[in-house]
């Protein structure tokens, strides 16, 4: 912006390519994700917008950035990088109670200082109905069909196609997602542009969408939001000449991360509840003539934090993907999940498993349980999780699952919405989170067909608005089709909130091993369901070893002995590995051996009969730290079985498998070289190591809480997040990401530690 000083710090060591001639930078003066573009072009294709520059003398432009960097670094030696806050609330306009949201309240990066920023009146460049804020998967749909209800949206993308995840993403296959009538007639539809003009996917998109009377504005990135009360009243977006609003009476936040709705201050869950460890992200690169990229399933980036997306990347551009090493480097990285914005609907894995039926559904999903990384729901840890790659499940996503719960004009699609994180791992396939685009387009036709005059001022709350209305539409479009919807009291893919539905439920799992559906519908009424099992049980003469699992996932002792009398056979003389002998690195799809399962299901109970089989599997595991294999998911059983008791008694066990050689010292400190962690291994080991320490924390060690503090300073921002947020629960106080303070406060305890406190939240 023309008016505010900006300053390039230092970020990464790495090295620059121009025309074949690498340029190599200064370790203390870095780069941080210089691109250059290639040779000039005189014709410029029009669906760009004029937006791409194109440079010609690429070494005159590198060296004059390296130039500037070197100058601005002999004047400031400080590094680190800045966020952006406003000084002030107002906007400078009129409207006196509009302010000006630029950074994430609820995340903070270690790397970065906040600056504030003084604003004058930023210029408005549109006022229109609807603002599509991203055009990938949900986006480009909410864009044309929003234009197709005659609602001319304005729409922003910061990269030069459209399309996201299947485009510049390079995945363009759609392999899993429910076929509606309208999705088919969407995909015939896009064939046959394809095809007919022999242009590729993000084009025909784009067009579809400017025919209808879109406005695309490609290589415009938002960075921030007007905020008047409840509502978002303008997105600030940077155009030719800076910093600019566009104003909206209504924002579909299609960012796929909820940038939107987390600048304007919604609460949201970060990747997994219990640690914001997200599903694996991908970062493929492209071999000639290919249009899938050669994608990653290996690692974790916290796209919040520029230094971690930068450490990202840096790795990302060593590690090889699926396919082999390419010879282009995507610049898109797909982090598959990341923020979850709170709705007034929170959907969670026992709904998704269950297909549960909601009474403002708006949208059935289909897909296989595909959790690309580690699970976090009790139910996945205790076992329950389908072990066939290839079954499909058919699942719901509720309106109120869009509607972020303190905002009432905006709607969040892709796989930002509000559901949890193993939720996630199904509910967001392509077809359906194209689809997702078009009923939040459906929602806004809606809200505007309903409201009254007066623009934005008198525009319905998208929360309230009469959703039977908008499933009438839905049913018109194809979106939904006859079944979708709940039938009543009596229907299976509800919660058993009736005695007579619960007693039935009961019985047919005491009588033999229950389904997904059926043991899900369970999770969903835990205490009922313990209380009805209880008495079910009572009335046979033994327990099926499928019924104690259930009883002991459910937090009940009841069926104990015969889990562990099971784990004693099956650890007899070796550790068992995943069944079907699955070659994916762990964690993965949350498949764990039978024994790991079992353990866990105890510790879930409260079972302290499970410390001597901790031992023996202690006794006969062998890590090797060059593979990550069914030796993780044993390990990770100690960390899950210790926060969960919280005994002394187990301290000696974990602390066992804690010093092993090939989990100990895995942190890598902030600041070191970020090509170092493209280990993913490496990198899934660091992670137990932190899982291990937060369970001797818990269970009162004092090496747990030194092991935490340490990882306060990890480069990869999740593990450092992570370490602090466990702190935080445990001391009841926050010192950040200062080591030395929190040293301090645990040397003030001597050498018996803090008192120990179990981890009792039961995710879902």
């Amino acid at each position: 912006h023309p008016e505010i000083p900006f300053t390039i710090r230092r970020v990464a060591d790495d090295v620059l390519v121009a025309r074949g001639s690498n340029v190599s930078i200064d370790p203390d003066t870095g780069v941080h994700l210089l691109s250059v573009a290639g040779d000039a072009r005189k014709d410029v294709a029009s669906y760009l917008d004029n937006r791409m520059r194109y440079v010609a003398d690429v070494e005159t432009v590198v060296a004059e950035v390296v130039a500037s960097i070197r100058d601005a670094k002999a004047e400031d030696r400080s590094g680190g990088s800045y966020v952006l806050r406003t000084a002030s609330n107002a906007t400078g306009d009129a409207g006196a109670s509009r302010r000006l949201g630029l950074s994430d309240p609820g995340h903070d990066d270690p790397r970065s200082d906040s600056i504030e920023v003084e604003f004058g009146a930023l210029p408005v460049v549109r006022e229109t109905d609807v603002i599509v804020c991203g055009l990938g998967t949900s986006g480009a749909e909410a864009a044309r069909s929003a234009a197709e209800h005659g609602l001319a949206p304005v729409c922003l993308e910061k990269h030069a196609d459209v399309g996201g995840v299947n485009t510049v993403g390079g995945v363009p296959a759609y392999w899993y997602g429910r076929r509606t009538p309208f999705f088919k007639k969407w995909h015939q539809t896009l064939k046959q542009r394809t095809r007919k003009s022999n242009i590729p996917t993000a084009l025909a998109l784009y067009e579809i969408a400017r025919e209808l009377g879109a406005e695309i504005n490609l290589k415009t990135p938002f960075c921030g939001v007007e905020i008047d009360g409840e509502r978002v009243t303008g997105i600030v977006c940077i155009g030719d000449d800076g910093f600019c609003l566009a104003r909206g009476t209504y924002i579909i936040d299609s960012s796929s991360d909820g940038d939107i709705a987390a600048w304007a201050g919604a609460p949201y869950t970060y990747g997994s509840e219990r640690d914001e460890i997200t599903l694996w992200c991908s970062f493929g690169q492209f071999v000639h003539g290919k249009y899938e990229a050669s994608r990653q399933y290996q690692s974790v980036i916290d796209q919040r934090g520029i230094h971690d997306t930068s450490r990202g990347a840096i790795a990302g551009r060593r590690m090889t993907g699926v396919a082999g090493r390419g010879e282009f480097i995507q610049d898109y990285i797909a982090t598959r999940e990341s923020r979850h914005i709170t709705g007034r609907t929170v959907v969670t894995y026992h709904d998704v498993i269950a297909g549960r039926v909601f009474p403002d559904t708006v949208l059935r999903c289909k897909s296989n349980v595909d959790i690309k990384g580690m699970a976090s729901s009790s139910a996945v840890m205790c076992g329950y999780v389908e072990e066939s790659f290839l079954r499909n499940f058919v699942m719901s996503i509720p309106y109120s699952a869009l509607t972020p719960s303190t905002l009432s004009n905006v709607l969040v699609v892709g796989k930002a919405y509000s559901i949890t994180h193993d939720g996630i791992s199904m509910a967001r396939m392509q077809p359906d989170m194209i689809q997702l685009g078009a009923v939040a387009a459906h929602a806004v036709a809606e809200a505007t067909s309903t409201s009254g005059a007066g623009g934005a001022a008198g525009a319905a709350p998208l929360h309230a608005l009469d959703v039977e209305g908008l499933q009438r539409r839905l049913f018109g479009a194809g979106l939904l089709i006859d079944g979708d919807l709940p039938t009543g009291p009596d229907d299976e893919r509800v919660p058993p909130d009736t005695d007579d539905a619960l007693v039935d439920l009961v019985d047919r799992v005491v009588s033999c091993p229950p389904e997904p559906d059926e043991w899900a519908r369970l999770f969903m009424v835990r205490e009922r369901a313990v209380e009805r099992l209880r008495s079910a049980t009572d009335a046979v003469s033994w327990l099926r070893p499928s019924t104690a699992q259930l009883l002991c996932a459910l937090g009940d002792r009841s069926g104990a002995d015969i889990l562990l009398r099971e784990i004693d056979s099956l650890i007899a003389d070796r550790l068992p590995p995943v069944a079907g002998n699955r070659r994916h690195d762990m964690p993965d799809h949350g498949w764990a051996p039978r024994p790991v399962y079992l353990l866990c299901a105890l510790a879930e109970c409260g079972e302290l009969g499970l410390v001597p089989r901790l031992e023996r599997v202690a006794d006969l595991l062998e890590i090797d730290r060059t593979v990550s294999d069914h030796r993780f998911s044993y390990v990770y059983a100690f960390g899950y079985a210790g926060e969960r008791l919280a005994r002394a008694e187990l301290i000696p066990v974990i602390r066992r498998v804690a010093d092993d050689p090939a989990i100990r010292n895995s942190r890598i400190a902030r600041g070191a070289d970020p090509r170092l962690t493209q280990d993913y291994i490496g990198e899934r080991y660091a992670y137990l190591e932190l899982c291990l320490a937060r369970a001797l924390a818990r269970c009162g060690d004092p090496g747990g809480y030194r092991t935490l503090i340490e990882y306060t300073g990890e480069t990869r921002l999740y593990l450092a997040r992570s370490a602090r947020a466990e702190l935080r629960d445990l001391a009841g106080l926050d010192h950040r990401y200062d080591v030395e303070a929190w040293t301090a406060w645990l040397e003030a305890f001597g050498t018996t530690g803090p008192e120990p406190k179990p981890y009792l939240i039961r995710h879902a």
